[in-house]
């Protein structure tokens, strides 16, 4: 969607501030000065800001998905089950100061095994941390032209790996660091340098998947660098 050439969906004046209802039973929270757009699907929202520095989402949420087991009697693996996911789930994101900009957000989500093979496991709870949260912000360096710094971190509560409720995960935080900074080559043409410091303090810490019986150990501390060349 061209948020430039469509007229907003939800204006906010000066010294006026609004929360809007959205169709799926989020809300946002509008700041002074701000223009926005709302495209809805069924599967996903999208916001877009054509106006305004930050604003907020509270959503909650009630989702039956299907589950996957493996059959003991045949050795069958099939999705034939049902999970049940409802939670809250807060976002924040845009410029909140000059050169400052966040984009985060945190869930609590209760996930629940609500049909199995035969009820064995029925009503335990499924593989999925309750607890999650992600802020990731930029800094536009005042006192050095054109120099970026971000940061991340990410945290997750501790959590069952497997549909027998029988072994859980301990909770993790992971802090990233990074840097970009771009400048013009002697052609004129924009060259951009971008540093990443993945897991900062080298936490060595386990995180599950969706799928029960899975767990991954988290890299360690790892540098990235890059250079992007426009021609």
């Amino acid at each position: 969607m061209n948020v430039e050439s469509s007229p907003p969906d939800y204006v906010t004046e000066t010294d006026e501030m609004q929360t809007v209802a959205l169709p799926d039973g989020s809300q946002v929270d509008m700041k002074t000065s701000t223009a926005m757009t709302v495209e809805m699907r069924q599967d996903r929202r999208r916001i877009s800001l054509s106006r305004g520095k930050a604003f907020t989402t509270l959503a909650a949420f009630h989702i039956t998905q299907p589950s996957a087991f493996i059959n003991p009697a045949t050795n069958t693996f099939s999705v034939e089950g049902e999970q049940r996911n409802r939670g809250l789930e807060f976002n924040v994101f845009g410029e909140v100061a000059e050169g400052l900009r966040l984009l985060g957000g945190t869930s609590y989500i209760d996930a629940e095994l609500t049909k199995t093979e035969g009820g064995v496991n029925q009503g335990n709870k499924a593989a999925v941390a309750p607890f999650q949260l992600t802020l990731y912000g930029e800094w536009d360096v005042p006192f050095l032209h054109a120099l970026t710094v971000t940061s991340r971190i990410t945290h997750a509560s501790s959590q069952y790996v497997n549909f027998e409720n029988t072994q859980r995960l301990r909770e993790w935080t992971q802090w990233d660091l990074g840097a970009r900074y771009r400048f013009e080559r002697a052609d004129g043409k924009p060259s951009t340098i971008r540093a990443f410091l993945e897991n900062v303090l080298d936490n060595k810490a386990w995180y599950g998947s969706s799928q029960a019986g899975q767990i991954f150990m988290r890299d360690p501390r790892t540098f990235l660098l890059s250079t992007t060349f426009d021609f």
